[in-house]
């Protein structure tokens, strides 16, 4: 029995500005790094960005967020679920 697949991780940031969302598409690379381990730095490739924005009261912000779903080129055994990630996007435009 299979519970989940970890060669494929995805990390999903969820503060995409709104001034930002149009320059950010699928395919574009994206750096993440995680204080959980410094030092480390981890690839990956914008898989897809929400056409809707995130609702959540408790962020309070004074526009709109989007979810982004960022692809992980390695997977890394050191990651966890839930772990909080900082997301550099190469934007165009």
């Amino acid at each position: 029995m299979t519970l989940a697949d970890l060669t494929r991780m995805h990390v999903v940031a969820t503060d995409l500005d709104e001034l930002y969302v149009a320059q950010v598409q699928a395919g574009q690379p994206a750096r993440i790094t995680l204080d959980a381990l410094p030092g480390r730095e981890l690839n990956g490739e914008v898989a897809f960005v929400s056409y809707l924005p995130v609702s959540d009261p408790a962020l309070q912000t004074e526009g709109n967020t989007f979810e982004v779903n960022i692809t992980l080129n390695d997977a890394d055994p050191a990651l966890h679920w839930g772990m909080t990630a900082v997301v550099e996007i190469s934007a165009s435009g």
